[in-house]
C-alpha cells in the first residue's frame, strides 16, 4: 500500500462576500506551461462587479464521462486551529484522503461534523495531540467546534479529476490539463445551489482566455448585507 503524502495547507483569509450574488464571473486564463504534461489553467473567480471571491471550490472534470480518472495516492491534508478559527476554512480532498487537525491554541477544541458524507467527533484535545480523520465518501463535510460555536470549516470531498480552492485574490491555478473538453463546477459555503458550472475547452494555444458568467445566489445571514468571515 502506498504511503500517504503530506499536503501543505496555507491559510486563505476570507474576503467579505455580499449577501446576494446576482452574477459570478469566472475568468479562465489557459496558459501552456511549455512541457509535455499539459496546460496550466488559472481560474479567477469574481463577483459581477469584479470583486474577488475567496474560498470558492473549483472542480474540473473531462466532459466525456468515460475518460478514465487518474489513479491517486492517499494524501494527508491539514486544517489547523489557531485564534479559534479553522485554517484554512475550506479544503478539497479526494475519497481515501485524511485530514489532520493540529491545535495551535492555548485552549482545547472538540472538532465534530454531523454531515452525511462524514460524521465524527474529536473529543477535547490540546496541543499535544494531532488527531486525523479519513474521508471516504464524496460530499461536503461541515466542521464545527463543540466548545466554540463560531468556528466553521468545510472539507469538500470529490473525485473530480482536478480541483482547487481560490485564495484571497480569487485565483486558483490547476496544472497539467490535457487539451480537450471539460466541465467546470463551482461551490462556495454560501451558495444556495451546491454546484453550478459550464463546459470549457482547453486548447494547445500558448495563451487563451475564456469568460464564464454564472447566475448564482447566496443565502442571507441574519439580514446582514455583508457576510463576515467567521459566520460561514
Amino acid at each position: 500500500m502506498a504511503r500517504p503524502r503530506i499536503a501543505a495547507a496555507a491559510a486563505r483569509p476570507a474576503s467579505n462576500i455580499p449577501a446576494r450574488i446576482h452574477g459570478l464571473l469566472v475568468v479562465l486564463c489557459l496558459l501552456a506551461n511549455g512541457d509535455a504534461f499539459g496546460v496550466e489553467v488559472s481560474f479567477s473567480v469574481a463577483l459581477e462587479d469584479g470583486s474577488a471571491v475567496a474560498e470558492a471550490v473549483v472542480l474540473v472534470s473531462p466532459a466525456d464521462a468515460t475518460v478514465a480518472r487518474p489513479v491517486r495516492e492517499a494524501v494527508i491534508h491539514e486544517i489547523r486551529q489557531a485564534n479559534e478559527e479553522f485554517i484554512p476554512k475550506v479544503i478539497v480532498v479526494h475519497p481515501g484522503d485524511s485530514v489532520a487537525f493540529p491545535n495551535d491554541d492555548p485552549v482545547m477544541h472538540h472538532v465534530y461534523s454531523f454531515s452525511p458524507a462524514k460524521t465524527f467527533q474529536l473529543h477535547l484535545y490540546g496541543r499535544d495531540d494531532v488527531p486525523s480523520v479519513t474521508f471516504d465518501q464524496e460530499g461536503v463535510v461541515a466542521l464545527g467546534c463543540n466548545i466554540h460555536d463560531h468556528m466553521r470549516g468545510y472539507v469538500y470531498v470529490t473525485s473530480a479529476s482536478a480541483s482547487g480552492v481560490t485564495g484571497e485574490d480569487g485565483i486558483v491555478n490547476i496544472p497539467d490539463l490535457a487539451p480537450g473538453s471539460y466541465q467546470v463546477s463551482l461551490w462556495h459555503p454560501r451558495l444556495k445551489h451546491e454546484r453550478a458550472g459550464k463546459a470549457i475547452e482547453v486548447t494547445q494555444a500558448r495563451s487563451q482566455t475564456q469568460s464564464l458568467v454564472l447566475d448564482l445566489r447566496v443565502s442571507r445571514l441574519g439580514g446582514l448585507d455583508k457576510l463576515q468571515r467567521t459566520n460561514y
